[in-house]
């Protein structure tokens, strides 16, 4: 990969130079202006540790949130189906796709409220954690060099709080419907799904670590 590279505009002085970094050879617009006052640090930003730990996270944001969406859309629509293409006849789209007609995210998210799988409190960090997590995926270059903007790690937590109590109903359904669980004591404040499991190793390669209880 080429150089961090050069600023654009003029060299010397205080003057304001161009919200516009070049970037393997391609400019990257920043939302504040690079100057002499805070040209340290941008340079501190662009070490090589710290883009590292940025793109670590950001990384461990998108894929946590495809994680909880699949937990979500799919993990519902194979609640219903079992796994099969939905049909009239299997409620799929009467109790859920009707909660919010097109938008089967938000479907799916009011029918585990309306379950008790998810409280409100889980739906408004859905809602900013889905908000992040489309910044991330379009804007991720500007992460790694605006002095404006930072990965916010706090949607990690958020994520870990709703994985959980995706996985506490997940499993508590197994529990109740699948007879090889007769019998068998579980805690269900500490069982997690594949999922979860992937998450929390994703959450330790970052530094967050310690399993999903929310």
């Amino acid at each position: 990969m080429a150089a961090y590279g050069n600023m654009t505009g003029p060299p010397s002085g205080n003057a304001k130079r161009p919200r516009e970094l070049l970037v393997a050879g391609r400019p990257v617009g920043l939302t504040s202006p690079v100057d002499d006052d805070n040209r340290d640090q941008l340079a501190a930003k662009l070490v090589p540790e710290t883009v590292r730990r940025s793109l670590s996270q950001a990384g461990a944001i998108l894929t946590g949130y495809e994680l909880v969406k699949s937990s979500i859309i799919d993990g519902l629509r194979g609640f219903f189906t079992l796994g099969l293409h939905p049909t009239p006849s299997s409620g799929y789209e009467t109790h859920v796709l009707a909660l919010a007609p097109g938008k089967p995210f938000q479907a799916s998210v009011a029918w585990l409220v309306s379950m008790d799988a998810l409280h409100p409190e889980h739906v408004e960090a859905l809602e900013n954690i889905r908000a992040h997590r489309h910044k991330l995926a379009h804007e991720l270059a500007n992460f790694l060099v605006d002095l404006d903007v930072e990965v916010d790690t706090r949607v990690l937590s958020d994520l870990r709080d709703v994985m959980a109590a995706l996985d506490r109903f997940w499993i508590s359904i197994d529990l109740q419907t699948n007879p090889d669980f007769d019998g068998v004591d579980v805690d269900l404040d500490g069982a997690q799904t594949g999922s979860g499991i992937l998450f929390d190793y994703l959450l330790g390669l970052v530094g967050t670590e310690g399993p999903l209880i929310g």
